[in-house]
């Protein structure tokens, strides 16, 4: 295989992914990334040691595919194959998937890079530790999404996800608004986070609750919107802005999204729960901006049940909120 990027760039572009996505590989495929060995090419004496692992030079393929926190993260997916083949560089990788494996696939395995370096980026900037499977549900929900909103709105519509909010912002006064998110823990179970702030900032609760059960990722996500709907109803709050980083979940209970199936019952139950409110909004913000709810999904998952807290928080939330309003 030796396809040169530009006519590889040709097929990427092509393929059902977020925008965001295919500027990434593109900048992969032009070797354009911020990899150690591309900053050492430039600079002399440079160190071009993988900063995760530590064990070889960095270049996008170690970056994604080589280094022992992608090579856990595929190890975790359904894509483990991937482990035993050997590729020049990237571009004969993307090449050898694009021919080989099925469309909906490459696009997953493709996002998965894109969230494989997303959290390589987090670890080495903000020092946020890498969850293989956190990973892995976040790119198959953005797959989701995708799909979803092409197949509801077309091409037109897949250019409103990238223009949301990045960052949390306080509610307007009167309101509170209530994060909330999921964490997939593997065979732990699930955990479902939320968290409530006033249009000041300040933490009226936040709560986890772990339990058992395994959901798909769009009900797991209905499931914590519902879980961060009862526990402000339960504190008494009035008029809520309820903030989710699941678009899909966000854009069906703003259509009252109508169906059978165990997603569209969530939505009605969620929605039957959101009667008993003064007034409530359906808010979707980026994962950047949703990282205290993401935190306390994840948080201590080996506790089953619902744990709350009102004045004594987690020094490591306390630290997340204290950065949202930075």
């Amino acid at each position: 295989m030796n396809s040169s990027p530009r006519v590889i760039w040709k097929k990427i572009w092509n393929t059902n992914v977020l925008p965001r996505v295919k500027v990434f590989m593109w900048r992969a495929c032009q070797n354009a990334l911020p990899t150690r060995k591309g900053i050492g090419s430039r600079i002399s004496g440079y160190d071009t040691t993988c900063y995760v692992c530590h064990q070889e030079v960095e270049d996008v393929l170690h970056a994604i595919k080589e280094c022992a926190l992608a090579r856990d993260v595929w190890r975790c997916s359904n894509y483990k194959f991937v482990l035993s083949l050997k590729f020049r560089d990237v571009v004969d990788w993307w090449e050898y998937l694009l021919k080989e494996v099925d469309e909906v696939d490459v696009e997953i395995m493709f996002t998965i890079c894109w969230a494989i370096w997303g959290a390589r980026n987090s670890f080495v900037i903000e020092g946020t530790q890498p969850d293989s499977m956190s990973i892995i549900a976040y790119a198959l929900k953005v797959c989701g999404e995708v799909r979803d909103v092409r197949a509801n709105g077309g091409k037109g519509a897949i250019l409103k996800v990238v223009q949301y909010a990045e960052r949390w912002s306080k509610p307007s006064e009167g309101w509170v608004k209530m994060n909330v998110d999921v964490g997939v823990l593997g065979e732990a179970g699930t955990g479902l986070g939320a968290i409530a702030r006033d249009s000041n900032g300040v933490v009226l609760c936040a709560a986890v609750h772990h339990v058992k059960e395994r959901w798909g990722v769009k009900e797991a996500e209905a499931k914590a919107v519902w879980c961060g709907l009862q526990l402000a109803r339960d504190r008494g709050i009035k008029r809520v802005v309820l903030e989710s980083d699941s678009l899909l979940v966000v854009q069906a209970l703003r259509g009252a999204s109508a169906g059978r199936s165990t997603f569209h019952l969530l939505i009605e139950d969620i929605t039957n729960v959101a009667a008993s409110f003064d007034d409530v909004k359906w808010s979707f913000v980026r994962r950047n901006g949703n990282r205290v709810a993401h935190y306390l999904a994840h948080f201590q998952p080996w506790d089953l049940g619902q744990r709350m807290w009102v004045d004594h928080l987690p020094n490591d939330v306390i630290a997340l909120v204290a950065n949202d309003i930075i």
